[in-house]
């Protein structure tokens, strides 16, 4: 993918995104790297009409994928759930490698607890499997 320097780009193009913001005719194109990233960040934010609140989204989708994670097997599934609440919070999405991190460390916790049941259920199986067969043999 090529990035073109400010001055390369066709007016046509220019024209094209001011019409699509619903710019005015006389704004500029102009690049002042930091500014105009928080500045566009600023302008997304405010057109999508979501919030950049990195803590309240990552407790929001944190609690949503330790929900899902109960009753979804697919990480990808336990993810969409996290996105569909933030969509509905109004909030801005974390990237994605936060979400994936956030679900492999929370899934771990339902299915490790998980195990321990069917170990636990394996075991007591076997013990009262060893039961009948004493009982059959009649030395309990």
């Amino acid at each position: 993918m090529r990035l073109y320097a400010v001055e390369d780009v066709p007016d046509v193009v220019v024209e094209h995104v001011r019409d699509a913001l619903k710019l005015p005719a006389g704004v500029a194109v102009e690049v002042d790297a930091a500014r105009t990233a928080k500045r566009q960040r600023d302008l997304v934010r405010k057109r999508l009409g979501v919030k950049y609140n990195s803590a309240q989204a990552r407790g929001f989708a944190e609690e949503a994928i330790e929900q899902a994670a109960q009753t979804k097997d697919n990480p990808a599934d336990v993810i969409n759930v996290a996105l569909d609440v933030l969509v509905k919070k109004g909030c801005e999405l974390p990237g994605y490698t936060t979400l994936d991190l956030a679900t492999e460390t929370i899934r771990a916790l339902p299915l490790h607890g998980l195990r321990a049941a069917i170990f636990f259920i394996r075991g007591t199986l076997a013990f009262i499997g060893g039961l009948r067969s004493l009982r059959l043999l009649g030395l309990l």
